[in-house]
């Protein structure tokens, strides 16, 4: 069995196996994502750009990550365009 947790702490600090961060559809990460794409040295930003991950609905990318992330993975599940979410759309995602 999963277990889930939901926090609103700096992405940094979490110790888990896996972080799931959902996401708008975008051309580059921006917000919290442009942050965590610095802190890890540019990968979101690469990811964005050959177009392994845009956030499109239910389009997800599995990120295996290091220092200065406690996770050992980082999972993005996207949302779609962030003017048209719906509660439908969340429960996909999730």
């Amino acid at each position: 069995m999963m277990k889930t947790t939901t926090k609103s702490d700096g992405l940094l600090a979490h110790k888990t196996e896996c972080l799931v961060l959902f996401c708008i559809e975008e051309k580059t990460p921006s917000g919290k994502l442009a942050e965590l794409n610095i802190k890890l040295k540019g990968i979101l930003n690469a990811s964005f750009k050959n177009k392994r991950f845009e956030g499109k609905l239910n389009q997800t990318l599995l990120l295996n990550v290091t220092k200065p992330m406690r996770a050992d993975h980082l999972l993005l599940v996207g949302l779609g365009e962030g003017i048209k979410i719906t509660a439908d759309k969340l429960r996909q995602a999730a």
